[in-house]
């Protein structure tokens, strides 16, 4: 019986991407949505004016500190 190298290489990556990248998309979806929206705000705002750009990831970086504080991470942590 004749094992195809690649056909196997690929369902194994297939594999591991969906284990791996998946628990950590499920772990930290909140936060990924999170950063991903206040990076959009960040740059239409510097896209403005870089001035008001520098005050509103002033103000995001503030919030984003209270929030940790508030709500700290707990590594090892699954949903």
């Amino acid at each position: 019986m004749k094992i195809n190298a690649e056909k196997a290489l690929k369902s194994i990556k297939k594999w591991l991407i969906s284990l791996h990248l998946g628990c950590f998309i499920g772990n930290y979806l909140e936060d990924i949505c999170l950063f991903s929206g206040l990076f959009f705000i960040i740059f239409a705002t510097f896209q403005i004016n870089r001035i008001a750009g520098f005050y509103c990831i002033g103000a995001c970086l503030f919030g984003l500190g209270v929030y940790f504080t508030k709500n700290p991470i707990k590594k090892g942590q699954s949903i």
